[in-house]
């Protein structure tokens, strides 16, 4: 279990990442199983993200006003990615361009992690104290119980 908010966002992008490797080991003509996982990673990204957007961006935000620029550019990344699960959501796992479509989400989602995790969180380490990371995490959990599920492309960014 996260001890602080960077951990608890860290276990998240982990399990992106294990079920993008998961998604890649099912069978091309799999359709079904490639829906219910997509499904399954897109409940939680919309949910990774709006719990970020409530609680970390802002805390961030108001932390770090030097970040602030950093902070939009993730935001704005997020709706690219919001807008890429709508466009899952409605796509048949079974046309042409699902998986396709599937690896740009993929592309995009890494790529997000990524700077999260390279750029953003080594600075939150070294400028926040460890009570601040311990309180944030309570925040995002709480955050995270209340997000929702479903992509929506105008709830953030554009």
């Amino acid at each position: 279990m996260a001890a602080d908010a960077l951990e608890f966002i860290q276990e998240d992008h982990d399990r992106f990442r294990e079920l993008l490797d998961r998604y890649e080991e099912i069978p091309v003509d799999h359709h079904a199983e490639k829906r219910a996982l997509m499904d399954q990673l897109i409940v939680a990204v919309v949910q990774h993200s709006a719990m970020e957007e409530r609680a970390f961006y802002p805390f961030v935000m108001d932390q770090l006003p030097d970040a602030a620029d950093d902070v939009r550019e993730e935001m704005e990344e997020h709706h690219v990615i919001e807008v890429i699960m709508a466009e899952l959501r409605r796509l048949d796992a079974a046309h042409e361009q699902f998986d396709a479509k599937v690896e740009v989400f993929a592309e995009n989602l890494l790529h997000h992690l990524h700077e999260e995790e390279d750029e953003l969180f080594p600075i939150l380490r070294e400028r926040l104290s460890e009570d601040q990371l311990r309180q944030l995490h309570d925040d995002l959990a709480a955050a995270k119980a209340d997000a929702p599920t479903e992509p929506d492309p105008e709830r953030v960014g554009g």
